[in-house]
Formats: C-alpha cells, structure tokens, sequence
C-alpha cells in the first residue's frame, strides 16, 4: 500500500535505540516522527474517542535524518536535536496543537505479502497449510513493514523488491524469525525439518 501526501510532523528525537546505533555506526541520525494528514484525530472528537482511537491507531511512522546534511559535520547529537526540534516540533496556539507539515510517501507492505513465493511463505501442521504472517526479534513481533520517502516517490515495485530482498537477508542471517511467537517459529522449523528428511 502506498501513502502519499500532506503529513503532521509530530516530533523529533533521539530514542535510546537511536542514539546506540549512532554511537556503534559513528554518525548523528535524527527520529522524525510522523503521520499523514488522513490518519490525524479528528480535532472534535470526544476525550474519550480520541483515546481509544489512540489506542488502536497503528498511523504514525518515522523517517531517520541525517542531522550533519542538515547542520554540518561538526554538529553534536544533543545541539542538532535542540535546533531540529526549534523548527520541526509542534506548538501550541489558542489551546491547540499546531503542527508543521511537510509531503511524505511511505511504502506499507504486510509480512505474507513481502514472504509470498519464499521459503518462508509458510507451513503446515496437523495436516493444514499456515501462512506467515508475522516475524519477530527479541523486542516485538511485526506484521507488517513500512518504507518512508520525502516528497513524492512513485516507484512501487521497486520498493516492494527492497524491502522483500531486506526481510529475507534478515530471516537468512537470523536477524529475526518467522511467526509472531516462539511456539509458531518452533512448528515452522520443525515442519522444514521434516521436510528436508523426507
């Protein structure tokens, strides 16, 4: 699925996972944290609504800048976090919150639609056929994956190929497995297994 257009920015920052791999790759990314103007909560709704829609809401995304493009190479993390969030954090005006916006496009593909035709697409148990459709890494499972681009970004398939050609290097190298739990990635090994020995 692709989703392009006029987009809330919703904040900039430097998570701890962030701020690991900057220390471990020797360089300063930023975490911009955003979302499409279609997704927004509806400014009206009720206390109540707009926490729940929160709660299942899965619309907000991140795009990782490269704060020495943006503020030189000799820029530290914590200034170029000071000046990015100067300029691109919301504010507040008349008791609403007013957010800057900018164009983005991003790429949202499930895990079964990126596995489809692999070795991993599925497998097959007490005589029926499973397909996968979550991976998972120590912190989390995940359905599906997205690839976000600035402005506009029209070349769909090509996406689809990285993206797909990423996530099968990653279950390769065991970078993360297949299913959403321990249980689901135990039956799709054993059943490859079995099917190797027959």
């Amino acid at each position: 699925m692709k989703k392009q257009g006029k987009c809330n920015i919703l904040g900039v920052s430097v998570p701890e996972w962030l701020s690991e791999s900057n220390e471990k790759n020797e360089r300063i990314d930023l975490c911009l944290d955003y979302e499409h103007v279609e997704d927004a909560a509806d400014e009206d709704e009720d206390e109540v609504a707009a926490l729940l829609n929160k709660a299942v809401s899965n619309n907000k995304y991140h795009y990782l800048l490269d704060a020495t493009r943006l503020f030189g190479d000799d820029v530290t993390e914590k200034d170029a976090l000071k000046k990015a969030k100067n300029i691109l954090n919301p504010t507040e005006k008349d008791g609403k919150t007013v957010y800057k916006q900018f164009v983005f496009t991003t790429y949202i593909f499930t895990i079964a639609e990126l596995l489809k035709g692999s070795q991993w697409e599925k497998y097959e148990e007490d005589g029926k056929v499973h397909t996968i459709k979550r991976v998972h890494n120590e912190d989390r499972a995940y359905s599906s994956h997205y690839t976000p681009f600035l402005k506009e970004y029209g070349e769909e398939s090509e996406v689809f190929e990285s993206m797909r050609n990423d996530l099968l290097e990653q279950l390769k190298n065991g970078e993360i497995q297949i299913g959403g739990t321990d249980e689901e990635e135990k039956a799709f090994n054993a059943w490859k297994k079995a099917q190797k020995a027959a």
